[in-house]
This record gives C-alpha cells, sequence and structure tokens, in this order.
C-alpha cells in the first residue's frame, strides 16, 4: 500500500474522531491537530527506524581519480639541495610544501616561472602548464620539505580543481545522500573486473566512504536509511519509503501525542498499544537471520 503524508493525518485525526470519510476537516476543530502533527510524526519515525527497520537504499559513486604521471611519487624531506623534477606532456601540477626557498618553473628548457616559497606549515600549491616538456627546480633556502608532488594528463577546468595527489578518496555520504546511516553492501565494478561485493573501501568516522585510487570504477553502494523528517511544508502527496507494518503505527502514536488533553484515557491506550508493536517489532528483528562474511583468495567476498 502506498502511504501519503494526507492518509497518515487522515488517519490520525479518525483516531481522534476529528475526521471520517476521505476529507480532512478544514476548520478550527483540526487547526492544533495538523500544526503538531510533523513533530509527533517525527517521533514516531525515529522510535521505529531504532527498532533496526530501516530501508535498504543504494546510491551509485563514481570513483575515476585522475592518475599522477609521476610513477614513484617521493617526499623530499628537509631539501638541503636543489633538486630537480622533470615530465612530458603535463597540463597541470601539485605540490604541498613547508620552510622556504624557490621554485624555477622551465617549460620546454626556457625559464617560466619563478615562485616564492615561504611557509611554516605545509601549504598548497596548484597550477596549470604549456608546452611539452616541464622541469621543476626547487631550490631551498632554508631546510625545504616537498611533499606529494604531482603532475596531471588533463587541464582541469579551474586551479582550484586542481586535486590534491592522495592515495586514496574519500566521499561524505551524508553529503551525497542526506538519509544515510549505515552501509549495508558495497559492490565494485571496475577496468577488466566483473561487478563484484566488495570490502575493499574503509571509513573515517561514521559516514566518510575511503576508496582507493588504484580501484578506479563505479561502485554501488547499499546503505541503511533514515526515514526523511516531515515538515509544515510537506506536500499532501508525499509519498513514505516505510513498509506497511511501520506506517499502520504512525496514526497511533501521532494519536496518542495529541489527544492526551481531550481524553487522556483513549490517549494512553493508543500508546500502550503502539509499544507493544513496537516491542513486537524489535523482536522480530533481533531473530531476524544474519548474513555471514568471507573473504575467498580469489578477491570475491
Amino acid at each position: 500500500m502506498i502511504w501519503t503524508w494526507k492518509e497518515v493525518k487522515l488517519a490520525s485525526l479518525q483516531k481522534m474522531f476529528a475526521a471520517d470519510g476521505i476529507t480532512i476537516p478544514n476548520d478550527e476543530s483540526v487547526k492544533d491537530y495538523i500544526a503538531s502533527m510533523p513533530q509527533a510524526c517525527n517521533e514516531a519515525l525515529s522510535t521505529l527506524s531504532r527498532v533496526g527497520r530501516y530501508v535498504l537504499k543504494s546510491v551509485s559513486i563514481s570513483h575515476n581519480p585522475i592518475p599522477n604521471m609521476i610513477t614513484n611519487p617521493e617526499d623530499f624531506v628537509l631539501l638541503t639541495e636543489s633538486r630537480e623534477v622533470s615530465m612530458e606532456n603535463a597540463k597541470s601540477y601539485y605540490f604541498e610544501y613547508s620552510g622556504t626557498g624557490t621554485l624555477n618553473i622551465y617549460i620546454d628548457d626556457v625559464l617560466s616561472d619563478t615562485i616564492a616559497l615561504d611557509s611554516e606549515s605545509y601549504a598548497e600549491k596548484r597550477g596549470f602548464l604549456t608546452g611539452t616538456k616541464v622541469k621543476f627546480e626547487f631550490i631551498p633556502t632554508y631546510p625545504l620539505t616537498i611533499k606529494d608532488l604531482a603532475f596531471y594528463p588533463v587541464l582541469f577546468k579551474t586551479e582550484d580543481k586542481i586535486p590534491a595527489y592522495e592515495d586514496c578518496e574519500k566521499y561524505d555520504l551524508k553529503t551525497i545522500v542526506s538519509d544515510f546511516h549505515h552501509v549495508e553492501d558495497v559492490y565494485y565494478n571496475g577496468v577488466n573486473t566483473k561487478y563484484m561485493q566488495t570490502s575493499m573501501y574503509a571509513f573515517e568516522g561514521d559516514h566518510t566512504l575511503v576508496l582507493r585510487n588504484d580501484m578506479p570504477g563505479n561502485y554501488l553502494v547499499w546503505y541503511r536509511s533514515f526515514p526523511n523528517l516531515i515538515t509544515h511544508d510537506t506536500t499532501d502527496d508525499y509519498i513514505f519509503d516505510l513498509p506497511d507494518d511501520l506506517m499502520l503505527l504512525l496514526p497511533m502514536y501521532i494519536a496518542s501525542e495529541l489527544y492526551k488533553e481531550d481524553d487522556l484515557a483513549i490517549a494512553t491506550s493508543y500508546r500502550n498499544e503502539y509499544e507493544v508493536e513496537l516491542s513486537r517489532l524489535a523482536e522480530d528483528s533481533a531473530n531476524a537471520p544474519t548474513s555471514e562474511r568471507f573473504t575467498s583468495e580469489s578477491g570475491w567476498i
């Protein structure tokens, strides 16, 4: 059954004997009830989600980091003498530095730019390149550290879009999907790799997905979602994505909250019935079979 916000409001009013049929009254008798319903509904959604009945959703992440043209990047730790790095057909660059010195940039063996380096903490430098052959000459004035030097074969839209070089890339899932709660499974489809379930990922905190840059491809992330919150701006045709057994409890909880001043006995009866059903749902979730995981030598999970 498809439940809309209008149907939840109507069912709640019917439990409070404030509506009959399929029409929500448009008068002062239900004005306060309607105004209070979003908060009561959100309280119910919060308690229902904690019984383990999350809705599974998926989001596709295209993970295609631009490769560093330096095949074996290294840090120049405490650079005390000049150091040169050359590359052909590079379009942009990135590095971090700490200390004091000078960077001379040669394009096709002609000095193109001189950049002063002076920072007590790590600072970023990025920019575009022209020509066929580029040479970076780092000249330290005091001990100078160059970190995460990268040349890229592409011209990005703007300089600030030139990425920092890292061996992994991070994706904030709460930014990508607003209803994210917890990752359930991840599937990977890469170059010369069939669609497969994978564990080749990590997490920072509870919502930052970390993917390795040496495994580009498409990642399908299945996640447990939080219910969307209801506001006063939620339209009547908004469709809930909860299963029917949870949706049937929403009007019961809303009525138990809003009907207390009118008839405490009936409101208490609704709340007791709600709590009994909530306990049953929690018990069903606890007794549900759990999946087992294993890692095979072939890389399948």
